[in-house]
């Protein structure tokens, strides 16, 4: 958690814009797992967390981003019991989970990176082959019984992160600008400029005492 705090592994929004997650909800906090990953010892430390859950007969092993097939190599090499050639293949999160060609057999590793739900988990423990035994999440805030997680980091939020569906979103409703959380990095988009052009139309009475207030204050 000292390490999560020193790197900033959450990103905040503010009053005027929040994020989409690549599962379509929106949220005001996102957890991005790689902005740990810059020192080596810290990154050992974290993947000492991994080594009960790579065992002799691991053959492969899948991540939701390839951000951390670095900590997750750490933990192949610090394990002395699997073969430190494992592969690490990345199905990039949501958007290839449904194409990608997963081995579904007892030998496969699912690590995933962040969650604030665990509905990456669930969806994929519906539509795939693999029992719940072989997902592992390094970092959560909400984690369903049924969900194996390493790190907690609900007592170091200094509030509850908020996520819900597009439609319901109270940051939307208020207007509030979204940004998408997208790519293999799960990085934020750059948000799109938007031109508007003023016209003697638009303007009301309070508009133009606006204008004739401020106009003169070098300020617009």
């Amino acid at each position: 958690l000292e390490i999560f705090k020193k790197r900033k592994g959450l990103i905040t929004s503010s009053n005027s814009y929040h994020f989409e997650k690549p599962s379509g909800d929106h949220c005001d906090k996102f957890i991005r797992v790689s902005n740990l990953l810059t020192s080596s010892a810290e990154v050992t430390f974290i993947a000492i967390s991994l080594l009960p859950f790579i065992k002799k007969d691991t053959k492969r092993i899948y991540t939701d981003t390839s951000s951390i097939s670095f900590l997750i190599s750490i933990a192949i090499k610090l394990s002395r019991c699997s073969d430190p050639l494992i592969p690490i293949e990345s199905f990039e999160s949501y958007t290839k989970k449904e194409s990608y060609d997963f081995i579904e057999d007892e030998n496969s590793l699912i690590i995933i990176s962040a969650t604030t739900s665990g509905s990456l988990v669930k969806d994929m423990m519906y539509k795939r082959g693999f029992n719940f035994n072989q997902y592992i999440t390094v970092f959560y805030s909400n984690l369903p019984q049924d969900q194996k997680g390493l790190f907690d980091i609900k007592p170091i939020l200094e509030s509850d992160i908020y996520s819900d569906k597009a439609e319901n979103c109270k940051h939307c409703q208020r207007q509030s600008k979204v940004i998408k959380i997208s790519g293999e990095q799960f990085l934020p988009e750059t948000p799109n400029c938007e031109k508007l052009v003023l016209r003697k139309l638009d303007f009301s009475k309070a508009r133009e005492s606006f204008f004739q207030e401020f106009a003169t204050k070098d300020i617009l």
